[in-house]
């Protein structure tokens, strides 16, 4: 009996799914909807609308952020929390700036990783190579 109900359910899901225009980026949405809701109630120490004695602060309101990812841009319903805030797990607190800053730094990395290895094979086949004539297309400088 019990298989039954989860047969009909897991129907009803899938079909609301497949019923979108995009069934991935939706199951998407709803996954992280699930996700959030798990660990802001979590956070609290008690589902929404329930009382409890073990609550630790209270929901206040949602807040809608982006999610770019490669399935579209995905917009989140983040449940706001009184005391201490709450971030998912999934989400970075990154500014646009750092994570540029950031790209930069691992570019600037990765060219003097490949400078050392060029410079290393050419000391390895032989000397009288220099080695800044071959290096400079990925040189920085």
């Amino acid at each position: 009996m019990a298989q039954k109900d989860y047969k009909a359910f897991l129907e009803k899901w899938l079909t609301r799914f497949l019923l979108e225009d995009d069934p991935i980026k939706a199951m998407l949405e709803w996954l992280l909807a699930e996700l959030m809701k798990v660990e802001a109630e979590a956070k609290v120490g008690a589902p929404k609308g329930k009382h409890s004695r073990e609550r630790k602060t209270y929901f206040s309101g949602y807040r809608v952020r982006k999610l770019h990812s490669r399935l579209g841009t995905l917009y989140l319903v983040i449940p706001k929390v009184r005391k201490g805030g709450y971030v998912p797990f999934f989400l970075t607190a990154r500014k646009r700036s750092e994570a540029a800053l950031i790209s930069r730094h691992l570019s600037i990395i990765l060219c003097l990783i490949i400078e050392l290895e060029v410079k290393k094979l050419l000391d390895f086949i032989g000397p009288g190579l220099y080695y800044r004539q071959w290096i400079f297309p990925f040189s920085l400088f």
